[in-house]
């Protein structure tokens, strides 16, 4: 994903009625989120860190300061997080997949 409102785009593909996102947090909210479920959680685990590692000054946000030249370490982190959490979600799992998901939890002692 190139920049914050193609993530927007995305988190919002499927849906009925569009979420409106106004701020930093809601999207790394949502990202979390989705990150959580297990068909991405297996293969993915950067998205637990990213509030932290995206500070709460850049969390606050409005979307629409956001300044690409001031922030551009955060949007970084942030597209980097979203371009992996958002496929994984979105993809249709696999009978491979399915056995690394079990496998996973398994690992984490989750049955």
């Amino acid at each position: 994903m190139k920049n914050i409102n193609q993530v927007i785009e995305k988190l919002n593909k499927d849906l009925d009625s569009p979420k409106e996102y106004e701020i930093i947090a809601d999207i790394v909210e949502k990202l979390q989120d989705i990150g959580s479920e297990d068909k991405v959680h297996a293969f993915y685990d950067e998205y637990i860190s990213l509030d932290s590692n995206l500070g709460s000054k850049f969390m606050d946000k409005k979307i629409t300061e956001i300044n690409t030249e001031d922030d551009e370490d955060n949007i970084d982190k942030l597209l980097e997080v979203a371009s992996n959490v958002i496929p994984l979600f979105q993809k249709e799992s696999t009978e491979e997949d399915l056995e690394n998901i079990e496998e996973n939890k398994r690992m984490l002692g989750i049955e």
